[in-house]
């Protein structure tokens, strides 16, 4: 699930490329990005010092429904 997330958040080519060496971790994938970024010459921060930080979205939970508070009544 992590995996799929994270490849969800690269561009096209990146996501081609690591699909491509079908990684079985979230690691290893990483350390796939991590090279095709070198390869490519392009400068970005390591997804390996992000991936540190990666944390998937919290799932969405329904709202909970309060009673009404009962009304107080002044006299």
């Amino acid at each position: 699930m992590l995996l799929d997330q994270f490849l969800a958040s690269l561009n096209p080519d990146l996501r081609t490329f690591i699909r491509e060496h079908r990684p079985s971790s979230l690691d290893q994938a990483v350390q796939l990005a991590d090279d095709w970024e070198s390869a490519h010459n392009t400068i970005k921060p390591s997804f390996r010092s992000s991936s540190r930080s990666f944390k998937p979205p919290l799932q969405k939970t329904p709202p909970v429904h309060s009673s009404p508070s009962p009304t107080s009544s002044t006299t």
